[in-house]
């Protein structure tokens, strides 16, 4: 079954979701601080680069503590065919569990405003309906990031209910392989599409027909790597309001600005959007934001 592992230096203790409350006696749980969850996506493990990348940078911010469900995600026997058949339900599953977890948390003291919980593709459905059981239980989670929400079966006319606005009382959603591996539609509070809508971020560009998948999974890994890179430099990733990726591309902007990362916004609504580098680090200073723009196609 899943777990929680609560994060201090290179030290973790791990806590079962039907039984949490000692979590709020650990010695390495800081009252004072936020609460920080990050949930991998499908076939994600608790090793893996977007653990490794998440997990630092709020070492030193807040409790910082992950989400564990390798086995329910994992792609198994079946492989890629996991996803539908077992992964998406165990979302779900898992997901709900989450939610009462929290809502143990809340009744020992968690103050479920301090709370941002952070999830990758398949992981980020599953802190939706986290963020749904606990406004089923009169409750809201305060924040929820979904790093690139997983599509396939949450995108179309019919599909399965996807991480949205109302499930936590501040949604930010970051695009960054929309239509492909990712979710290609506006559910958040806001949402940040990095380089436009486009589904190959810049540098995924691989050539060749085993390129594919691949140019997919690095666009659409791009979308936790932007977000940690702009936790340790939150001037660098600044977005702009406009009313489509077209007006943007053109030039037809507003004057609403929004920093991507820790340091949002949390007035902010509507859709974003910035460019990135093609590599690290991926985010501008602050003076080149307003002089660079990405050619109309």
């Amino acid at each position: 079954m899943a777990t929680i592992s609560l994060e201090y230096e290179d030290n973790y203790t791990v806590f079962s979701l039907e039984n949490p409350s000692p979590f709020l006696c650990s010695s390495f749980y800081k009252h004072e601080r936020k609460t920080v969850f990050y949930v991998f996506g499908f076939g994600g493990k608790s090793d893996e680069h977007s653990v490794k990348g998440i997990v630092p940078v709020y070492l030193n911010r807040a409790n910082i503590c992950l989400l564990n469900w390798e086995k329910e995600a994992s792609t198994g026997v079946l492989g890629n065919l996991a996803y539908g058949a077992t992964a998406v339900p165990n979302a779900r599953k898992i997901g709900k569990r989450f939610g009462k977890t929290l809502l143990i948390l809340n009744k020992n003291g968690l103050n479920l405003k301090k709370v941002h919980v952070i999830g990758f593709s398949l992981g980020a459905q599953l802190s939706g309906y986290a963020g749904r059981e606990v406004r089923a239980n009169g409750k809201i989670i305060g924040r929820i990031t979904g790093l690139d929400p997983a599509g396939p079966l949450f995108d179309g006319i019919v599909s399965l209910r996807a991480l949205s606005a109302s499930d936590a009382s501040f949604v930010d959603i970051v695009h960054t392989n929309p239509g492909k591996l990712g979710i290609d539609s506006s559910v958040g509070t806001v949402d940040f599409w990095p380089n436009c809508q486009s589904s190959v971020q810049p540098g995924c560009e691989i050539k060749g027909r085993k390129g594919y998948s691949k140019r997919n999974s690095c666009s659409h890994a791009r979308c936790w790597r932007y977000f940690t890179a702009a936790i340790e430099r939150p001037s660098a990733f600044i977005a702009t309001f406009a009313e489509d990726c077209l007006s943007w591309k053109a030039g037809v902007r507003t004057n609403k600005t929004v920093y991507m990362g820790d340091d949002i916004n949390l007035n902010a609504r509507g859709n974003f959007y910035l460019e990135t580098n093609s590599a690290p680090p991926f985010g501008f200073k602050k003076e080149d934001c307003t002089l660079r723009h990405l050619p109309t196609k």
